[in-house]
């Protein structure tokens, strides 16, 4: 059979048995699938001692497993009727549906014969025939389910063929709205294109007409404010040319020629510099004046158009010949004074000369006591003692005896006396150089006392700087737990007081070593000071001295800053701390 349940029961008498067969497609049962077996079975069972009936019977029984209102029925007897009564068409109406093929293939194969041994053959031909038509019910139903997914497959093509046809139709409808609407936006972008060019030509020839009007205003401002610096500047040029007027009148008596020769060379140079150089003064104020008005402003005192630029060109020439005059006065009005300068000067060389000369000769008659116009011995050393102050040496005065000057008439006559005059220079010179050099020594011997006592002084002072070193490193040995503490958020106040009360007695020790190192380093030459000027040597030594002594103190300074900084900072951060206590007391009390 096909489908449905497959299986057997039976039941009989002592003379039989009964045995069966059945199969039913799953379509044809009604009732629920979970009691349905698999698609292909079929039971035979046989039954009682008797053996089958003579001739052979078949049953068809319903395998375990089928509803319940398909199992045969047994009677009290056992002989199978109640299995044949529900095979009856009305018991089965209904429930078993067979197909026309199993109805008329079903029932030919499953011959029973009475032999036992040929039983087992019919067994294995009834599998062979019941496996070959469950391939072939495998097969119809691959067909089946081949053809069904065909149809499925073709049907899916055509409703996407169809789909497609669908969506293509809505493209293309899309398409032309689409098409339209930018035919239509084209038209719009268009028109509004146009309207906006006419816009813009019209803005740009309202921009056009503004850009003239503005162009014509400002020519026209510009125009009155080339005027304007015109008549600024003319004004300036008129007081200048009336300057260079006055000028060229006071100057007129040193550049012409006739009138420069009736003036004495005092007197041009009182005209150049009493008359002239006010006048040239001014006038080169004035002329500055204007070029400072002028700076910058070149080419806006031109203006635009032809007849301004004409004028402008006349004030500029104005200009020039105003400059040109001056300079060309100048040059040669100073070039005539320099030479009466030259002049006067060199007459009042003559004339110191002669002086001089004058006063040579009153010299020498001072001192030519006897008037024989010889100076002798004694005179000699007068002029030495009353004009050139000094003590003429008897060495030098034999010197002077056995010059060229002295020698031939055993006297000074004027005619030699300039001679005699530089050898009483040579000898003040060397009386001079003396001076200096015992001077010198004196200085010398003054200055290794005076250094000897400053040394002394410095020595004194360095015996503190060991004291100065060691306070300072007790201030920065004891300020180094307070650098740990001032990292803290919350320490207490007490327990940092102590030491911070240490660091500041160390710090200020410290302090006190070093005012009195620095006040006697101030005081080093002091004691030698007051009774005579420090000599050079020692005011360098005393330098060296506090140069030396400053740079530890410096340093020392900087080390006891940062000790006195933790220790400031310490502080501060204590009384904030008690400031915050006291606000929580305040804040708790209320």
């Amino acid at each position: 059979g096909c489908g449905g349940c497959g299986g057997g029961c039976g039941s009989g008498g002592d003379d039989g048995g009964g045995g069966g067969w059945a199969g039913w497609s799953d379509s044809a049962v009604p009732g629920p699938k979970e009691h349905m077996s698999p698609p292909i079975g079929v039971g035979i069972l046989t039954g009682g001692s008797g053996g089958f009936p003579k001739g052979g019977a078949h049953v068809p029984v319903l395998a375990k497993g089928c509803p319940e209102a398909m199992r045969p029925r047994m009677n009290a007897k056992g002989d199978g009727k109640g299995l044949a009564q529900a095979l009856e068409p009305k018991a089965a109406g209904g429930i078993l549906k067979p197909s026309a093929q199993q109805a008329t293939a079903f029932p030919k194969a499953l011959a029973v014969p009475s032999d036992a041994s040929s039983f087992e053959q019919i067994l294995e031909q009834n599998q062979r025939i019941l496996d070959e038509q469950q391939r072939a019910l495998q097969e119809m139903k691959a067909k089946s389910d081949a053809e069904e997914k065909r149809l499925k497959a073709q049907q899916d093509a055509e409703e996407k063929k169809q789909r497609e046809e669908d969506l293509r139709q809505q493209a293309e409808v899309l398409r032309r709205e689409a098409r339209l609407k930018a035919q239509e936006e084209a038209d719009e972008r268009k028109r509004k294109n146009e309207e906006m060019r006419q816009q813009a030509e019209s803005l740009r020839r309202q921009q056009a007409e503004l850009r003239k009007l503005e162009e014509e205003a400002k020519r026209e401002a510009v125009e009155a404010e080339a005027l304007q610096f015109q008549a600024d500047l003319s004004d300036m040029l008129v007081a200048a040319e009336r300057e260079n007027e006055a000028m060229s009148k006071a100057v007129e008596p040193i550049l012409d020629d006739a009138k420069r020769r009736l003036l004495a060379d005092e007197a041009l140079v009182k005209a150049f510099v009493e008359d002239f150089e006010p006048l040239r003064s001014k006038l080169t104020d004035t002329l500055k004046d204007i070029n400072a008005f002028m700076t910058g402003k070149h080419k806006a005192i031109s203006g635009l158009n032809e007849e301004c630029r004409k004028t402008a060109a006349s004030l500029m020439q104005r200009i020039s010949r105003l400059e040109r005059g001056l300079s060309n006065a100048v040059g040669r009005a100073s070039a005539h004074r320099l030479a009466a300068l030259g002049r006067l000067e060199a007459e009042a060389k003559r004339q110191a000369t002669i002086a001089e000369a004058k006063r040579q000769e009153d010299l020498f008659k001072k001192y030519d006591s006897d008037d024989d116009g010889l100076l002798l011995e004694h005179d000699i050393i007068l002029l030495c003692r009353e004009e050139y102050d000094f003590e003429l040496q008897p060495a030098r005065l034999s010197a002077i005896k056995k010059s060229e000057c002295y020698k031939h008439k055993d006297g000074v006559e004027y005619e030699k006396f300039a001679m005699l005059r530089k050898l009483i220079d040579i000898a003040k010179a060397e009386v001079l150089a003396r001076q200096r050099q015992e001077e010198m020594a004196k200085r010398k011997k003054n200055a290794v006392a005076q250094m000897a006592v400053i040394d002394k002084n410095f020595k004194t002072a360095s015996e503190f700087l060991p004291g100065i070193d060691g306070e300072v490193v007790k201030a920065e040995r004891r300020s180094l737990p307070l650098n740990m503490v001032l990292t803290r958020k919350i320490f207490l106040a007490n327990d940092v007081e102590a030491a911070i009360s240490e660091v500041d007695t160390a710090t200020e020790a410290a302090r006190d070593f070093i005012a009195a190192v620095q006040e006697q380093m101030q005081n080093l030459g002091a004691e030698v000071a007051k009774k005579e000027p420090l000599e050079a040597e020692a005011q360098a030594l005393i330098a060296r001295h506090q140069k030396l002594v400053g740079f530890k103190l410096t340093a020392w300074h900087t080390r006891l800053a940062k000790a006195e900084g933790v220790s400031k900072a310490l502080k501060g951060k204590i009384e904030l701390q008690q400031r915050k206590e006291a606000l929580m007391r305040q804040a708790n009390a209320l």
